[in-house]
């Protein structure tokens, strides 16, 4: 007989498979059973070689070298994909692997076959008619995806510690809580201090109208550009933050130049880490509306698909948009955000590209700050006082961040980061009330010999460029008893900053109880670069563990650089 055949023979034979007749069925059980009364018990370890193909006749081959007899739908079962299943297994490790992620499970009838049933229902029908295979579970932290939930679901178990990655809380060698995307919903968050109102650590230190968003951690300033977008520095907008496109905000308490590297402004008493949204298994859609007073509307879009027969693809998409007057006088804002975050995960790869975009204006307003002459502290006027009107502040910012990592071998992976953000402002970006008497009264304006001391109003243009790059290694390995998570890793921040010549403001006189219109100039001048800054770091961590992780001594050393 001749053993090989025409192609289009095969393929006839092929689509045979896809008919779940009781034929096909019979077979493959008598088939196993031939094998099983050849003596082969299922717990006996055996070479098991399946590549990776459809599940149904992955399953077939299954049968053929395990000797067992095993009753399933094949029709059902042509669309899903079976993983590669190499090693010296025995019959019932090798169906796990086969079935795993699949939403089947095999349960062990009494007189030794196997049969299939989709999980939901195995649990309902195992008492009936034989065994079920013990249940699996199976939690992991990884360091590209985010940690699991902690009960309550405000907080998470664990949060990314730069170069060492998802660290769950028990066994990070820092303070660090992680908020969840929950507590974001809750708190009907529009801006990180929102998320953080209630962590002791933390305190918004700049006004809420204010150009720049700026907070105290343990009593030290972190500017914007101090906030990490997963794990890197530079990426975040410049000005203010939103909140729209972050799933987890992390506060880590205490310097942190050895897991992000340094901060641009050298914030020590904490960092703020953003994880950005990633497409979930299930699609998601949600439409959401907004009103605060005075009168801001708003209105954002949340939109998450996965794709590929793995589910390996995902797409977020986010979009926020809210305008309106604000609680000071007169003053307006208007505020658009967009983004969009790609993903790719396989067994041995996953990469993310994030990108946004977001626009901030205010009109005639912007948060102020007063500082006093003497002594004597004048009663504060009303909260909805505009110091300054008629000042006006637009700013911009664009940004995008690339994430990859690869599985060279089973216990080592190298990963690369690169972040770019492109900030720009017009107007005011920063406002003070100087020099305050004990009735209200201050001046305003730079001229040179006029009002001396007066109040600054920096106008003008500006820009705030940066490029972020990360590489490393990170891999384990055991010496003796003693388990090695070692991470070699290498940051670079570069920050090119420019603005114009400072416009000369006329000189006024106002009181905080009666503020003056501010006479304003209408020039702009191209802004000229001001700044180039440099910040290397390299980062040489080694995790030490024994006793099933039971003891864990992370031990480490930091090299930083700043031009």
């Amino acid at each position: 007989m001749n053993s090989s055949r025409p192609a289009g023979r095969r393929l006839r034979g092929a689509a045979s498979l896809r008919r779940p007749t009781a034929t096909l069925l019979a077979a493959l059980s008598l088939c196993g059973a031939l094998h099983a009364q050849q003596g082969a018990p299922a717990d006996a370890a055996r070479a098991i070689d399946i590549p990776a193909q459809p599940l149904s006749s992955a399953l077939t081959a299954w049968t053929q070298q395990t000797g067992q007899a095993l009753t399933f739908p094949a029709a059902a079962l042509q669309s899903l994909q079976a993983p590669t299943v190499q090693g010296t297994l025995n019959a019932d490790e090798a169906l796990g692997r086969l079935l795993a992620g699949s939403g089947w499970q095999a349960r062990r009838l009494a007189d030794g076959r196997y049969a299939l049933a989709q999980a939901h229902a195995a649990a309902a029908t195992a008492g009936a008619d034989g065994q079920t295979l013990s249940t699996v579970t199976v939690e992991a932290t990884s360091v590209a995806g985010a940690p699991p939930v902690y009960a309550g679901g405000q907080v998470a178990r664990g949060a990314r510690l730069g170069v060492l990655g998802n660290v769950d809380v028990m066994d990070a060698p820092f303070s660090v809580t992680a908020y969840t995307a929950k507590t974001l919903e809750d708190q009907q968050a529009r801006s990180i201090a929102d998320v953080l109102i209630a962590d002791p650590a933390v305190r918004q230190a700049s006004p809420s109208a204010y150009g720049l968003e700026f907070y105290q951690l343990r009593g030290f300033l972190a500017y914007g550009d101090d906030i990490t977008w997963s794990g890197m520095y530079g990426v975040t907008p410049y000005g203010r933050v939103p909140v729209e496109l972050a799933d987890r905000v992390e506060v880590l308490r205490g310097p942190g130049a050895l897991l992000y590297g340094q901060s641009p402004n050298g914030a020590v008493g904490g960092s703020i880490n953003l994880v950005p949204k990633r497409a979930e298994n299930d699609p998601i859609t949600r439409l959401t509306a907004s009103y605060a007073s005075d009168r801001q509307l708003g209105g954002a879009i949340d939109l998450g698909r996965r794709f590929g027969d793995r589910q390996q693809w995902g797409v977020r998409i986010n979009a926020a948009s809210t305008s309106g007057d604000t609680a000071t006088d007169d003053m307006s804002t208007r505020r658009r955000v967009a983004g969009v975050g790609l993903d790719y995960r396989s067994d041995r790869a996953r990469f993310s590209l994030d990108l946004y975009d977001q626009r901030y204006r205010t009109d005639d307003g912007i948060g102020a700050f007063a500082q006093f002459s003497g002594t004597t502290v004048p009663k504060a006027p009303k909260a909805s006082t505009n110091l300054f009107p008629g000042t006006y502040m637009d700013a911009s910012d664009s940004g995008a961040m690339f994430r990859g990592e690869v599985d060279l071998l089973d216990n080592l992976t190298a990963y690369l980061g690169y972040g770019q953000r492109h900030h720009y402002y017009t107007g005011y970006l920063s406002t003070a009330a100087r020099n305050v008497d004990a009735l209200g009264n201050f001046c305003g304006g730079v001229r040179p010999g006029i009002c001396t001391n007066a109040t600054t109003l920096p106008p003008g243009t500006g820009y705030n460029d940066t490029r972020a790059t990360e590489a490393g290694l990170r891999g384990s390995l055991r010496t003796g008893a003693v388990k090695h998570d070692w991470n070699l890793a290498g940051q670079q921040l570069t920050i090119d900053a420019g603005q114009s010549t400072t416009r000369l403001t006329p000189a006024y006189s106002s009181n905080i109880y009666n503020p003056a219109r501010i006479p304003l100039t209408t020039a702009d001048y191209t802004p000229l670069q001001r700044s180039h800054t440099s910040l290397q770091s390299v980062a040489l961590t080694d995790t030490l563990s024994m006793f099933d992780d039971r003891l864990i001594d992370p031990a480490s050393m930091n090299l930083t650089q700043a031009a």
